[in-house]
């Protein structure tokens, strides 16, 4: 039997401890099927055979009467004949990747694709998963780009009102949530500590961006031949990988019990086609004598953008300071590989074995004349002159357990042109 119609309504009112979901589907031999309950529980299904599409819509405009949403703000539907639509598109793009697109390129995306579905699915606690065509679904629904983009939004004013327990701050966190469909708390009360800290925050924020990344890559399948890649990308040879592999091994750090199982499966070499002033900026920095050979390490959601556009040039005083960010905004690397894995795995994979594949870069920091700290307050030296030389502070170089709480070697820089990512590692 085939879906000639459905729709999925959700009902979020935060200070009344709603969040509830209901599903209609009608099939071509006019079986109607409605399900319902509670968002993240299975809910109950009642089915009605010999129904029509009169009865689809009474159903649906009778939810919508008691305050019911269409989830993404969309019908279902409409999202069901895009999604075909898309498909035709699909299997047209394939057969011109496969005459004109880079395999080695086409089949990173695929392996990106791959792992941040792996990813997206241990981050929602599989309530988010992924269709037969790779789209990213809730058990009510598409997640679309238009919900992603105006999820981030509120998510951000959620935040900013986290001291408020207000009706506004309330409602959104209702609008939120019917974007964003997840599992909440069952007693009333759960939304005055819904995203209240810094690291609930980062959370859905990691999410949103992962689901993101996922929108991205699905259509970078579709026109991968249109998209310029700052990078030109190749397999490393077997001498190479073997190199890469051995240094991997030689400077993993026993305490990082999380990463330490990852082994390298494959190595990608970068060649970066940067020019202009920022190529200018680039080779200035690297004529230092002080480079550093790193691990750089970064969530799957960002990878294919830095393949992309490069590493974002994070300043001095505009980057608000991300989570474990401990020394200010900047980038961040370290001669530790198990370290850096961890930044890959992202918030969300240091709470378990991490499943599918991890990515990071093997990198050069061109560290200029570097700050030494003995307290975490020290990084606001950077840019500034060091005053037993009169030089300028270019980079941050953290020792092990020269900090409280510092167990592990960090080397960060500000400026993008201070790095060169000169491969691309896959652990498995």
């Amino acid at each position: 039997m085939a879906i000639v119609k459905q729709v999925t309504l959700v009902q979020v009112d935060a200070t009344n401890n709603h969040n509830k979901f209901y599903k209609v589907e009608l099939d071509d031999a006019g079986t109607l099927t409605k399900s319902w309950g509670r968002v993240g529980a299975q809910g109950s299904t009642k089915v009605e055979p010999n129904s029509s599409e009169i009865a689809f819509e009474h159903a649906v405009s009778a939810k919508m009467k008691r305050g019911y949403k269409p989830v993404n703000g969309d019908m279902a539907s409409q999202q069901l004949q895009a999604s075909a639509h898309k498909d035709i598109l699909k299997d047209q793009a394939r057969k011109n990747l496969a005459k004109h697109a880079d395999p080695v390129l086409h089949e990173l995306i695929s392996r990106l694709a791959e792992a941040n579905r792996h990813a997206i699915q241990l981050a929602s606690g599989e309530k988010i998963t992924f269709t037969s065509d790779n789209v990213a679904t809730t058990a009510l629904g598409p997640v679309t780009s238009q919900a992603i983009s105006q999820a981030k939004d509120l998510l951000q004013k959620i935040y900013d009102e986290a001291n408020n327990d207000t009706y506004e701050r309330a409602e959104l966190i209702s609008d939120y949530l019917t974007l964003i469909p997840q599992q909440v708390g069952g007693r009333r009360g759960w939304h005055k500590h819904f995203v209240t800290t810094q690291k609930q925050f980062d959370s859905q924020s990691e999410l949103l961006n992962m689901l993101e990344a996922a929108i991205n890559t699905a259509n970078a399948n579709i026109s991968e031949s249109e998209i310029n890649f700052r990078y030109k990308i190749s397999l490393a040879s077997d001498e190479i990988t073997a190199e890469i592999s051995k240094r991997y091994e030689k400077s993993k750090n026993a305490h990082h019990q999380d990463a330490k199982h990852l082994k390298v499966k494959r190595v990608y070499v970068l060649e970066d086609g940067i020019n202009g002033e920022v190529a200018i900026e680039n080779a200035k920095a690297f004529k230092t004598r002080n480079i550093q050979k790193v691990w750089h390490g970064s969530p799957v959601h960002n990878i294919f953008n830095i393949l992309r556009i490069g590493l974002a040039n994070v300043g001095t005083e505009t980057v608000k300071q991300n989570a474990g960010a401990m020394f200010g905004p900047g980038i961040y690397g370290s001669v530790d590989s198990t370290k850096a894995v961890r930044y890959s795995m992202g918030l969300w994979g240091q709470s378990g074995r991490t499943r599918g594949s991890v990515f990071m870069f093997a990198a050069e920091f061109a560290m200029g004349w570097e700050l030494r700290p003995t307290v975490r307050s020290d990084y606001t030296k950077v840019g500034k002159k060091d005053p037993a030389t009169g030089k300028i502070y270019r980079s941050i170089n953290v020792r092990p357990n020269t900090i409280p709480g510092c167990f592990n070697q960090e080397s960060i820089v500000r400026n993008a042109y201070q790095v060169r990512l000169n491969y691309l590692v896959e652990l498995h």
